[in-house]
């Protein structure tokens, strides 16, 4: 009988000390990317609400949502060094995109220098051209990333993605911008 309690509880002690070793905020960021990669239910939420104020047609949405599932599904990263700072970490992971900021460009610089060909109700035309644009992408971006994290009950959270995160995993930020 002893020795099935002391088994017990030197399994409770190796379990509580393995779920203790994947509370690091690496692994936070990991999971984070590994949602997007495998396009976890939340993403794909996300992406749909997304697309609940826009001017895509429903043949454009489901375009839009094919690409950036491309997008997500080629995203690639290296973790490069986690700062823990007390109850403050920061991972400075690098991540490898499809570059949609320069087809974006392309095709804003293209609907600009010919206003005349998208006149009227052709805005959807140009809704078309620009996801064509956005399809045909194969360029890829490194960008940085510093994930910001906080411990909260003993356990590492990622604190509010920036907008500029968003643009960045999304592959459409722009890094001339400052």
């Amino acid at each position: 009988m002893k020795k099935v309690v002391l088994l017990i509880l030197v399994s409770a002690f190796l379990l509580t000390g393995c779920m203790n070793l994947n509370n690091k905020p690496i692994n936070v960021v990991e999971d984070l990317l590994y949602k997007y990669q495998t396009l976890d239910d939340d993403v794909t939420r996300e992406l749909n609400e997304s697309l609940t104020n826009t001017d895509y047609t429903d043949n454009q949405k489901e375009e839009y949502l094919k690409i950036m599932k491309k997008q997500y599904g080629s995203l690639t990263y290296k973790i490069k060094d986690d700062i823990i700072d007390g109850g403050k970490a920061t991972v400075i992971c690098e991540i490898t995109v499809l570059d949609y900021y320069k087809a974006l460009k392309d095709a804003n610089d293209y609907y600009v220098n010919h206003l005349d060909e998208f006149r009227d109700d052709n805005y959807t035309k140009f809704l078309s051209y620009k996801l064509e644009k956005l399809s045909s992408v194969k360029d890829k971006i490194v960008y940085t990333i510093n994930f910001s994290l906080t411990m909260n009950d003993n356990k590492w959270q990622l604190d509010k993605l920036s907008n500029e995160v968003l643009d960045k995993i999304s592959g459409v930020y722009a890094y001339w911008k400052k």
